[in-house]
C-alpha cells in the first residue's frame, strides 16, 4: 500500500518541487494552498503524513 501525504502551503513552487520528489519516491501525496482545504483532504483521505508551513496568512 502506497503511503499518502497531505502537504500544506500557500507557496506553489514549494508544495509542486515538494510533490514532485515526493512522486519521483513512489509516494502519493495530495497538495492544499490553506487550511482549510488541508481539513477537506485530512477528512477525506487516510494520510500517513502532513507536512504544514505554519507561517501562511
Amino acid at each position: 500500500m502506497k503511503k499518502m501525504v497531505l502537504i500544506i502551503d500557500d507557496e506553489k513552487d514549494i508544495t509542486t518541487l515538494i510533490n514532485v520528489r515526493l512522486k519521483m519516491a513512489g509516494v502519493e501525496s495530495f497538495v492544499a494552498s490553506n487550511g482549510m482545504e488541508g481539513l477537506d483532504l485530512l477528512k477525506n483521505k487516510n494520510i500517513d503524513l502532513i507536512i504544514l508551513d505554519f507561517m501562511m496568512p
